[in-house]
């Protein structure tokens, strides 16, 4: 019978600690409104967090309401909660990106103010402590899809080639905007596509750069030139063959 009750302390203990330890980390706190860029609140919209250090990992969401409102609770990214760790709060929505590529969305969370937290020209990004809400508001833009076509010069499609989309103006914690391997057609999509300036690149070439400045479908060829025995070196080369007409009253 002692075995039995000590047996079943243990376990009450262990999961009354399991539990806390589960409050402490579901310990931050997001919340604000999501607008479009007019100002009303959008319905809809997932907002989540990823923590972590050096890789981050999801650790929450939620959707904003009929006003655009939301709170956001959501998790550290290691077991040890008190360990000073990067988060990113980000809004999603199909068909738009937020305004600043949710630039402040990028956060510390720790158990304490770091030395430096309240100098004015401090480069770190804002540091938040457990069980006190921090306000995020994101405004949403109507976002471009791009289509893009791989091909060689002779205009034949390029299969199983890998192509790096990259931009001056990236999300925190984001290297690329997006990696994709062409399929037989030689054709990849992206959506939610910001309204920025990118260019691509194949092992060992960069293309020019291109700017997206409408909201809607963009048609690129992306020509991939091996004559390097007659050029001495390879070419990439980007050029916008459609896109929509530009759109009354929304810019940036």
């Amino acid at each position: 019978m002692k075995t039995l009750a000590m047996g079943a302390l243990l376990l009450c203990v262990g999961l009354v600690a399991a539990e806390k330890e589960t409050s402490a980390r579901h310990a931050w706190i997001a919340f604000g409104r999501v607008t479009d860029a007019a100002g009303k609140g959008m319905s809809g919209v997932v907002v989540g967090a990823s923590t972590g250090v050096a890789t981050l990992r999801p650790a929450g969401k939620t959707t904003t309401d009929e006003e655009g409102n939301y709170r956001l609770s959501f998790v550290s990214g290691l077991m040890l909660p008190l360990l000073p760790q990067s988060a990113i709060v980000s809004p999603r929505k199909a068909g738009h990106y937020e305004r600043d590529l949710h630039q402040h969305g990028f956060l510390k969370i720790s158990d304490k103010l770091p030395v430096d937290a309240h100098r004015k020209d401090s480069a770190q990004p804002k540091t938040v402590l457990p069980r006190l809400p921090v306000r995020l508001d994101f405004v949403m833009l109507p976002a471009a899809t791009v289509t893009v076509r791989v091909e060689d010069r002779h205009g034949r499609p390029v299969r199983n080639q890998k192509v790096l989309v990259k931009g001056k103006k990236l999300p925190p914690g984001a290297s690329v905007v997006r990696t994709f391997t062409t399929g037989r057609e030689g054709v990849f999509v992206f959506e939610g596509v910001p309204r920025e300036s990118y260019w691509f690149r194949t092992p060992g070439l960069r293309s020019n750069e291109l700017r997206f400045t409408t909201p809607g479908r963009h048609e690129v060829e992306l020509t991939l030139d091996r004559r390097w025995w007659r050029r001495r070196k390879k070419e990439l080369t980007a050029k916008v063959v459609a896109k929509p007409p530009p759109a009354g009253g929304d810019k940036k």
